[in-house]
């Protein structure tokens, strides 16, 4: 309501200052009358200084003109805009909260394009196409520079971003723990600085990004709060501490004032530089953020759409669980066999001295066999040392490997430790691989056994090859539309019966929208035609139109096959997904005769719009003979009591068919509608 007050206070300025210009007008014109008529001079200045007071008076009269133009449409405009804008106002902000926080409704396609603070009614009967009407629901506080550019959460570049941030952090937790481990006595190579600053400079990114990512209300995914400031205080008062902490590079402030041999300006904190490599774990407190994790595989499960695909990434998932977990504990069983480890760093002096002339399992001298050099897996290679802790490791999961045993009180507790959780481990990750391997198949192998006995039943009640063929048919053909034995039917079964229709809607909505007839038709009238479309399951040898004949409605064939032929019974190929027939006949008020004859080759699942629900809708124009004639196409089941009703009044129908068809108009009614009503 603020836009408004201001525009009628710009358009009462404009007013004010046409009629102050109007008034200037009035005193030249008297100025110029008072001057003699016998100079010639001021004869020549009167008429030029008629000619400009002429296009003067012209432009100041299209200012008027213009302005109560605005002033009448503003007027009209803002009892609509008032209703608009307490509809789309979000439930769950404050009234005083409202006036300050922007919420605007994305679309992948349409809104993530526009990048504006904006508020759009996310109902789907109610939608603006004008951007000047989506201007005008836009926060009523003039936005700032920064207010114009702001990140959906819902774009898929967004999708992308956390998805790259995710798998950086879980890398990170697999190069920290090595680099801590075995890479301690080895030093920072090329490969160590670069992931630092990579890692940095991408979790640095991840927080802008944040600052500037919107907030969904709760309720509605549509929604997004775009306010700057409502989003960095909600991000402050959330994972922004742990963010910060996790990101800034602890390691090499503390390096910059210790020094990294612990010699700096701050030596009596010499204890803070053996803590200097510790300082860099504190990245893995990325981890902590697995609500993330899970809600950005949510919408990459959304985004895939194959079940299968799913159940294989969640085969891969279940695979990566137990490699990280022989991966951290090959690291951890490293450092724990080590005489001084970054667990030794933070012991007291003489605990450290004493656990450091103790025998370590890395120390233990070792051969081949008898007569062979002695060696330790201390000389080992760093490579050759972690593939044997990595086997190790594994092994305990299953077994107690014979190579290694602990050699103290500390590996013993540790191995003993570990052994307890391996052994719940090892059983989880095998429950889980199989589960995860059996809902790959799971439907189908479900399918292949209940189809086995729907053989054997039709076997058993010896029913003709042709019908067992349709039946198989049929029911696979629910099966790949997953409209049976499917697990989403059991929750779909149980929404109400609003819910339910939107779901329909939904379905049909995809494919209606695919009519070339329906660009031009509101976005309200297209939801009834969508209300008023029937689906149904075709089976096989079903006539959907007849060449020559009228069509008196369009079809869309979803799934399945049909054969097509001209009206010379010449075979033609129909292309496009999903297939359009008889679409013609909704363009037009006058009869349309079908160029082909359509018949189904399989089961089909086809959608049928009718002309008489469809010119209802749209506003044709159509007799009342015409009405009757397609109102009965529409209700085929009551062809035979109509066509008796007919002949017992005493009608001649010569062209009748013996059972009427069971989709559309069949070809007798050509007859009937020749004797009039």
């Amino acid at each position: 309501m603020a836009h408004l007050a201001n525009s009628n206070q710009d358009l009462y300025n404009l007013s004010l200052l046409a009629k102050s210009l109007e008034s200037m007008l009035l005193l030249w014109e008297q100025h110029l009358n008072a001057i003699p008529e016998g100079d010639e001079s001021a004869s020549r200045l009167r008429s030029t200084a008629n000619a400009a007071g002429k296009d003067a008076r012209s432009s100041v009269a299209s200012i008027l003109e213009v302005s109560q133009m605005l002033q009448t449409w503003q007027q009209e405009g803002s009892t609509s805009l008032e209703g608009r804008q307490r509809f789309a106002a979000s439930d769950s902000l404050s009234p005083g909260a409202r006036s300050t926080v922007s919420i605007a409704t994305f679309h992948d396609d349409d809104a993530s394009r526009k990048g504006k603070s904006s508020m759009i009614d996310s109902q789907p009967t109610v939608e603006f196409d004008e951007e000047d009407d989506v201007e005008e629901l836009a926060d009523t506080k003039p936005p700032s520079w920064l207010a114009r550019y702001i990140i959906f959460p819902g774009w898929t570049s967004k999708l992308v971003w956390d998805l790259v941030v995710m798998m950086i952090v879980l890398m990170d937790a697999f190069v920290l723990p090595f680099q801590l481990s075995f890479k301690r006595d080895y030093g920072e190579d090329t490969f160590d600085d670069v992931w630092f600053w990579v890692t940095t400079l991408c979790f640095t990114a991840d927080i802008l990004v944040t600052f500037d990512t919107g907030l969904t209300v709760a309720g509605d995914d549509q929604e997004v709060i775009t306010d700057h400031g409502v989003i960095a205080r909600a991000y402050m008062r959330g994972w922004f501490s742990l963010d910060f902490l996790s990101t800034m590079p602890w390691s090499r402030i503390v390096d910059a004032f210790v020094g990294s041999d612990g010699a700096g300006p701050l030596l009596h904190v010499a204890k803070l530089a053996k803590m200097l490599k510790f300082l860099r774990i504190i990245r893995l407190m990325k981890m902590l953020r697995a609500k993330k994790i899970k809600d950005i595989w949510e919408r990459l499960e959304i985004r895939i759409g194959s079940v299968t695909v799913i159940q294989a990434m969640y085969l891969v998932r279940v695979l990566l669980v137990i490699v990280a977990i022989c991966h951290w504990n090959a690291c951890i069983f490293w450092m724990i066999g080590r005489p001084d480890s970054i667990i030794t760093d933070f012991l007291p002096d003489a605990t450290r001295l004493s656990s450091e002339r103790l025998p370590h399992w890395t120390t233990i001298s070792r051969s081949y066999g008898i007569g062979q050099e002695e060696w330790s897996f201390a000389e080992k290679p760093m490579v050759e040392a972690y593939i044997f802790c990595f086997y190790w490791t594994l092994g305990v999961m299953r077994t107690m490997p014979a190579e290694v045993t602990p050699v103290n009180l500390a590996e013993r507790t540790f191995v003993l430790c570990f052994m307890f959780f391996a052994l719940s481990a090892f059983a989880v990750s095998v429950a889980s691989l199989t589960q995860t391997y059996f809902k790959i198949s799971e439907r189908n192998r479900g399918f292949k056994d209940e189809m086995f006995a729907l053989r054997m039943h039709m076997h058993h009640l010896k029913l003709d090859d042709a019908s067992q063929r349709k039946i198989k048919d049929y029911i696979t053909h629910l099966f790949t539309g997953r409209r049976i034995m499917a697990k989403e039917l059991n929750f779909l079964k149980q929404l109400p019966d609003s819910l339910k229709k939107e779901v329909n809607l939904a379905e049909v909505w995809l494919h209606v929208q695919k009519l070339s007839v329906l660009s031009e038709i509101s976005k309200e009238d297209t939801r009834q035609i969508c209300e008023e479309a029937e689906t149904m399951d075709l089976l096989a040898e079903t006539t959907l139109c007849n060449a020559g004949v009228e069509a008196r409605c369009a079809y869309i064939v979803i799934s399945g096959h049909v054969n097509a032929r001209d009206i010379h019974k010449k075979p033609r190929e129909l292309v496009g997904h999903p297939l359009i027939i008889d679409e013609a006949c909704l363009e037009k008020e006058e009869q349309v005769l079908s160029h082909l004859t359509v018949i189904t080759a399989s089961t089909c699942r086809v959608i049928r719009v009718g002309k008489l629900k469809f010119a209802q809708v749209v506003g044709m124009n159509l007799s009342k003979k015409r009405q009757d004639v397609l109102a009965l196409s529409e209700r085929p089941n009551q062809i035979d009591t109509w066509t008796q009703s007919w002949v017992s009044r005493g009608g001649t129908v010569t062209t009748f068919l013996s059972a009427a068809d069971p989709i559309g108009v069949p070809n007798q009614l050509w007859t009937i509608e020749k004797y009039g009503d």
